[in-house]
């Protein structure tokens, strides 16, 4: 099957994932662009690590802990390639009201650590339907092709553990040796 070809079951999956970018509250949209050649398994790895980044720097604070991951950050990642062919991620996103600001001055700059050949774009959205709409359209735009449908991300499929790092559990799991 060709990844890159629009297919009817792709048509019918962009149209539900606009509408879930609508109905869904966000409080930013971001482009996180790498301007390198990076494949889509190394691209989701460096957005799991930028999140872990970001998660671990708003939300470190003992006021958080009783809260879930997804009432502080959340987020749907569409990727895409340029003409160029260098992967990027268009996120509809949302920030807990009280660290939006903090985001807006650290989302980028986190992003260019990581990623030295890239670039972020972070904006507030502004809450009104036609901007909504606009984002939900810009952000699914190739979701009706199988590379984007079957590889949109959203945040809680990253493992991003409630406390913004890996799990003590996990790691003890995937630390230990099977007998032989």
């Amino acid at each position: 099957m060709n990844q890159y070809r629009v297919t009817e079951s792709g048509q019918h999956l962009q149209a539900a994932f606009r509408q879930m970018i609508i109905d869904t509250a966000h409080s930013h949209w971001v482009t996180l662009n790498f301007h390198a050649d990076y494949k889509l398994p190394q691209g989701q790895k460096r957005l799991r690590m930028w999140s872990l980044d970001v998660v671990s720097r708003l939300f470190n604070s003992k006021s958080f802990a009783p809260m879930k991951l997804d009432q502080l950050f959340r987020f749907i990642a569409f990727p895409e390639y340029t003409k160029a062919g260098h992967l990027h991620f268009h996120l509809p996103l949302w920030v807990h009201e009280n660290r939006r600001a903090w985001f807006e001055k650290i989302a980028v700059p986190m992003w260019v650590k990581l990623i030295p050949t890239g670039s972020a774009h972070v904006r507030p959205i502004s809450k009104t339907p036609a901007d909504m709409a606009r984002i939900a359209l810009y952000a699914t735009k190739h979701a009706s092709r199988p590379f984007s449908f079957e590889n949109f991300l959203t945040s809680n499929m990253l493992d991003l553990p409630e406390s913004g790092g890996p799990s003590k559990q996990a790691q003890r799991t995937t630390s230990r040796k099977e007998p032989a």
